[in-house]
């Protein structure tokens, strides 16, 4: 078994940038008949109606097919917000994605890996000399979307999209997280075990690659399924037993946490602001699970309902 399904759960969960990278999105007819969306009311509240959303952060055209049960939502939301404010990076989100002064990632890598990642870059135009001032978490994110870079300067991912889109209605728009908050989670795993990571994700990218698959694939049809628990599941049940401790202390850095914080704010600004109905659009993950947004939400008194479109005859 693989140490987790590193490449999936990071684009399940995160909202960060890119830092650079040929592929191409099959077309769907018609969209998901299974959306991640749920209608949000507190009983004795006279607040309009608001809604979750869960997203991947992919850019692909039959993701961003939105069923209209979305974007009737959307379109009758005051305001949306994603988990981070895309208009406010902050001032040091790229040098905190780089290493010390002097430090580069062949010094920090095991020398097997480090051939395995320059060989896979110079497939694509690059090698890892384009990254070598990085972090180990910060090439780990770039990788996962290194295929897909044409893709989303041309498309967008659906976060991004759906901000644009509420940008251009006039609609207030924000972030829940901060960048900072995002990456200290990162931050927050040694070295070694970002290396570990870092491996399995490199052995998704090469089984992928020797099959001619996209890696993402999975995840897209996961997504589009709209089964939440199998989601979970993929995501959180493929740990080895020498790295148990690492499965929880990822889940609890990158989900749990950041649950109980987005939660909070969720609570705060739906209590704030009575008069407006909000559009929350966040990774489809954090949705799952007795720790996932919809029970800690419940817990707070709100009644959080899944909107299953009627089947079109």
């Amino acid at each position: 078994m693989k140490l987790t399904r590193t490449l999936p759960l990071l684009l399940a969960i995160l909202s960060l940038p890119v830092l650079f990278a040929q592929d191409s999105t099959t077309e769907q007819d018609k969209p998901s008949e299974h959306p991640f969306l749920w209608s949000i009311e507190k009983a004795g509240s006279d607040a309009p109606t608001s809604y979750f959303f869960g997203t991947i952060h992919v850019p692909d055209e039959r993701v961003l097919n939105l069923h209209s049960v979305v974007t009737d939502a959307l379109d009758q939301a005051d305001a949306f917000f994603a988990e981070l404010d895309f208009d406010n990076p902050g001032t040091n989100m790229m040098s905190r994605m780089q290493l010390p002064s002097g430090a580069t990632l062949s010094e920090i890598l095991p020398e097997d890996l480090t051939a395995r990642i320059d060989t896979y870059l110079k497939k694509r135009g690059l090698g890892l000399s384009f990254f070598q001032g990085t972090k180990v978490w910060a090439l780990m994110l770039t990788l996962t979307l290194l295929d897909q870079q044409e893709l989303l300067n041309e498309l967008g991912a659906l976060d991004q999209v759906l901000y644009e889109r509420s940008k251009e209605a006039d609609k207030v728009v924000g972030g829940i997280e901060t960048f900072d908050e995002q990456i200290d989670a990162l931050d927050g795993f040694t070295e070694a075990e970002q290396i570990i990571m870092l491996t399995e994700l490199m052995n998704e990218l090469e089984e992928s690659e020797e099959k001619d698959e996209n890696a993402l694939e999975s995840l897209i049809q996961s997504y589009l399924a709209g089964d939440l628990e199998k989601m979970y599941e993929d995501f959180a049940s493929d740990y080895k037993e020498e790295h148990a401790e690492l499965q929880e202390k990822f889940l609890e850095r990158m989900l749990w946490e950041r649950n109980f914080r987005i939660a909070e704010r969720v609570d705060t600004k739906l209590g704030e602001q009575t008069d407006k109905s909000f559009f929350f659009a966040f990774g489809a993950a954090h949705f799952a699970d007795e720790k996932g947004l919809i029970k800690l939400l419940e817990k707070r008194g709100y009644t959080i309902t899944r909107i299953v479109p009627t089947p079109v005859r």
